[in-house]
Formats: C-alpha cells, sequence, structure tokens
C-alpha cells in the first residue's frame, strides 16, 4: 500500500510520456492515488485516454484553463463521479510561439504577455478557485515552476515572466478557512528545461 492508497488527484497537462504530469501521475499510480486527467483540446483527447488507461483511469475529461466556463464546466463532470477529492496536479505551460523567437524585448507584445500569464499562472488559481467546495481536508494543490523563474534561459526567457505562479501559490498557501487555519496544502516543484511539450 502507497502513501497516496485512497486519495484521488486530478491531474492536468499530460501531452505526452515526456510531459512532466505524466511522470508525476505515473508515481501518483504507484503510490496508489486513484486518478483523473484532463485535456485541452479533441486532438489531445485519444492520447490523454491512453495514457489514462495505462494507469487505471477512465476519468478523462476537456478542460482549456484559457476559459473560464471550460473550467467550471470541468468540476461539474467531475462531481459526478467524485463528489470530493484530495487535491490536483497544474502542469501547465504556454505563451505563443512568436513570443518565443528572437530578442525578448522586441519579440514581446501586451496581448502575448497577458496569454503567458493567463495559460501559465492564472490558470492555477482559478482552478483552486473553482474546486474550493470539492476538496477533502488535507487535500493538496501541487503546480510547477521553472527554472526561467530565477534565471534567463535562452529562447524560454517569456516563460520565467509567466511563472508569476509562484507568487500565486504562496498567497494560496497563506489563505485560512473560517476557523483561522491554513485551508490547504499547496506545494510548488521547479523544473529544469527538459524536451517535452507545453499544453494546457
Amino acid at each position: 500500500m502507497g502513501f497516496l492508497s485512497g486519495k484521488r488527484i486530478l491531474v492536468t497537462g499530460v501531452a505526452s510520456k515526456l510531459s512532466i504530469a505524466y511522470g508525476i501521475a505515473q508515481a501518483m499510480h504507484r503510490e496508489g492515488a486513484e486518478l483523473a486527467f484532463t485535456y485541452q483540446n479533441e486532438k489531445l483527447k485519444g492520447r490523454v485516454e491512453e495514457f489514462a488507461a495505462a494507469l487505471g483511469s477512465d476519468i478523462v475529461l476537456p478542460c482549456d484553463v484559457a476559459e473560464d466556463e471550460s473550467i467550471d464546466s470541468l468540476f461539474a463532470e467531475l462531481t459526478k463521479v467524485w463528489p470530493k477529492f484530495d487535491g490536483f496536479v497544474h502542469s501547465i505551460g504556454f505563451a505563443p510561439a512568436d513570443q518565443l523567437d528572437g530578442d525578448y524585448v522586441n519579440a514581446v507584445t501586451r496581448e502575448g504577455f497577458k496569454i503567458a500569464h493567463d495559460i501559465s499562472a492564472y490558470s492555477f488559481v482559478a482552478m483552486a478557485k473553482a474546486c474550493r467546495g470539492m476538496l477533502n481536508p488535507g487535500s493538496a494543490l501541487l503546480t510547477l515552476s521553472y527554472l526561467g523563474a530565477e534565471r534567463a534561459i535562452p529562447k524560454l526567457q517569456r516563460y520565467g515572466s509567466g511563472k508569476s505562479l509562484s507568487g500565486s501559490e504562496r498567497a494560496l498557501h497563506g489563505e485560512r478557512d473560517g476557523s483561522g487555519r491554513r485551508a490547504r496544502q499547496r506545494h510548488l516543484c521547479g523544473s529544469n528545461p527538459y524536451a517535452g511539450s507545453f499544453r494546457h
């Protein structure tokens, strides 16, 4: 019996076997967690269903975190199978391709900057807000930061600014419930550059 036995965890951001989210899901499955997965669009649906099945799950739901309605719909559907659950993995990052090429100052635009922050950072808070009534006591929200939040990484510097996510994680961690206790655990994991693909 693993230390996650009996826990129900929603996993976002699985796009391939190289996705950090896939590695996290494998580890959680190994430790006994029951998993559910999201996919961004129909192109990814079949692939995520295959990964989910390999990890013993048939709960695969659509969610485009750029849309509040899609996030709300995700949890409305999830509550039909899991009225309560124990946390989620937020492994989501995105910036428009034209924001990743060339000189940072020349390439960055207001719209591209907004999109990168919206998808990569705000979506964590939006998901936490949408599911707060479904989370069991002692639940945990796991999100991923990136080395670019601390130093400039060629070609990926836009993700550094997008990872205001670490500030959001700290703010959520300090949140208190009505009794004055910290409401839930939040965890932030950092990663180095890797050969995966960014999806939301």
